[in-house]
């Protein structure tokens, strides 16, 4: 089966030659790799350059306009951006892999391991490492659900990319298509035996608001997804325990609710009974990995 890896990145020149290596050290190499440099301003422009000329299968490409760094809207657009570009080039691909640039992959067989997956089981539809920062010497594990695969690593099977009809472009895409995955046969599975350092935790960065503009923006994929209140009140419990512990959780309730009055979600009618549905199986654990 044939990969195609695209990677949006936007000044990543403290990380992008680690995950560059990574990918280089794979068992399995992808069969094109499209890089879209997002108008970066450091150095990341020229260490993907110097890779580019080694190996042919690194595609250095730019977006149609510069924007913010986002983890909603913009990113989706650039996942689209190069698979417009794999289309005019001809590029063929089995299976699409969403990478980030900020991250390093631990183990060499990553690649080879989760493409055998997507050979042996044809239900697999999504599917991702087990993702982490360091907090200190803590190691975190960004998620605990092996149905929600990782939005900085999902690797889709062409057929169940192209039944849901590409991603949805708003904060909460990599959160939704798990679940319209699932509402078209597919398994979605996180591989926790595969670990994907993330160098930066989720929504962290300064240009991306800090943890207050990352709770707002957490908040608002619920509301896009069209999540009901009872979401809302059990992920603002969990997030009381986090730094800066309890009022993490009382902003992303109150945020929460603010959307839910002045904010119409992104999806239709007929996919907000998707959502449900699944939210009803998940709450009493229905949801299959296999």
């Amino acid at each position: 089966m044939q990969l195609l890896i695209i990677t949006p990145i936007k000044n990543e020149e403290s990380t992008i030659e680690v995950l560059i290596n990574s990918v280089l050290n794979q068992t399995v190499r992808p069969k094109k790799w499209i890089i879209i440099d997002d108008f970066s301003t450091d150095n990341s422009l020229n260490i993907v350059k110097k890779y580019q000329i080694k190996h042919n299968f690194i595609k250095l490409i730019k977006p149609k306009k510069n924007s913010q760094r986002s983890t909603g809207r913009h990113i989706v657009e650039l996942l689209n951006h190069g698979l417009e570009y794999a289309r005019k080039n001809n590029f063929e691909w089995d299976i699409l892999l969403k990478l980030d640039g900020d991250l390093k992959i631990q183990q060499k067989n990553y690649f080879e391991y989760i493409i055998n997956e997507f050979s042996n089981n044809k239900k697999l539809g999504i599917a991702s490492g087990s993702v982490f920062y360091m907090d200190g010497k803590k190691k975190i594990i960004e998620t605990k659900y092996l149905w929600h695969t990782q939005g900085q690593t999902k690797f889709y099977r062409r057929s169940c990319f192209e039944n849901m009809g590409s991603l949805k472009p708003f904060k909460g895409w990599d959160g939704i298509d798990d679940i319209f995955a699932r509402h078209y046969g597919y398994i979605t599975k996180v591989f926790p035996q595969f670990e994907i350092r993330h160098f930066y935790r989720t929504q962290s960065r300064t240009e991306e608001g800090g943890w207050f503009g990352g709770i707002k923006r957490e908040a608002l994929g619920y509301r896009n997804r069209a999540y009901p209140i009872i979401m809302y009140i059990l992920k603002s419990i969990v997030l009381l325990k986090k730094k800066p512990f309890i009022l993490y959780g009382i902003c992303f309730f109150v945020f929460g609710i603010y959307y839910i009055i002045f904010k119409t979600s992104m999806i239709n009618k007929k996919e907000k009974k998707i959502v449900r549905k699944f939210i009803f199986l998940r709450f009493f654990g229905k949801i299959k990995l296999n």
